[in-house]
């Protein structure tokens, strides 16, 4: 199999593209965590982490301001809580 990510084509941050796809999946836990296993030796590095956070917070920002909630929104803030504690 073969994942190919294009969004967001350019400079990110190391492990933004596998954090985006932790986030899509989020709502679907078995498949989420199978991402995390996958991309343990980026995702669970402390830029990984940061990633993360930082498109959970991107879930957050588009709630805010469009007050429309998503199937990621509720999931995006508990990981972001997860994520916040495990940084400190």
């Amino acid at each position: 199999m073969t994942v190919l990510d294009w969004e967001s084509w350019g400079m990110a941050p190391v492990g933004y593209d596998a954090a985006c796809l932790w986030t899509a999946p989020l709502p679907v836990p078995a498949l989420a965590s199978r991402v995390l296993a996958v991309f343990a030796d980026v995702l669970g590095t402390q830029a990984g982490r940061l990633a993360r956070l930082m498109l959970c917070a991107n879930v957050e920002r588009v709630h805010r301001r469009t007050g429309k909630t998503s199937p990621l929104t509720v999931l995006a803030r508990t990981a972001a809580t997860d994520l916040l504690e495990s940084l400190t």
